[in-house]
């Protein structure tokens, strides 16, 4: 059984940052997580996270050639800026995740929504949903991520 641990960030997180709800789920499943949010509030999440990871953190960026390790790995993966990912990188990291052990976890970040993207059909469905197991959306950056 996991337990919730409380340690310090960095620098003091804004209040009601991360619900205790969300922070409990994350913290006894282990799923995969989507960040949404401004830059600040996505590396302060991840702070406050970070001593929740499964494993110790690989970061990945879209902004870089995404280098997927071995799947037989175990890990968390932060992917950063996971909206901006390119096709054949969308396509690879899905075909990474289909293979990859279930004791791997998938932290991804992103400024805006990504659910818009899946409808225009410029962001993989199936991917969407192997990251958006558990949704955060972080400050005034909008409405959650609704499907409905």
């Amino acid at each position: 059984m996991t337990t919730l641990r409380r340690v310090p960030p960095a620098r003091p997180l804004p209040a009601a940052l991360l619900d205790p709800h969300e922070l409990g789920i994350f913290a006894t499943t282990h799923s995969n997580c989507l960040l949404i949010g401004s830059n600040a509030l996505v590396e302060d999440a991840l702070t406050a996270l970070q001593p929740l990871f499964r494993h110790t953190p690989v970061f990945l960026s879209a902004q870089q050639p995404l280098e997927l390790p071995s799947a037989s790995l175990a890990a968390t993966f932060v992917v950063r800026d996971v909206g901006d990912l390119t096709a054949p990188q969308q396509a690879a990291l899905s075909s990474w995740m289909d293979c990859a052990p279930a004791r791997v976890q998938v932290v991804s970040t992103t400024p805006a929504a990504i659910w818009p993207a899946v409808e225009a059909r410029s962001f993989l469905a199936s991917l969407y949903y192997r990251l958006n197991t558990l949704t955060i959306s972080l400050g005034p950056s909008g409405p959650r991520e609704s499907i409905a």
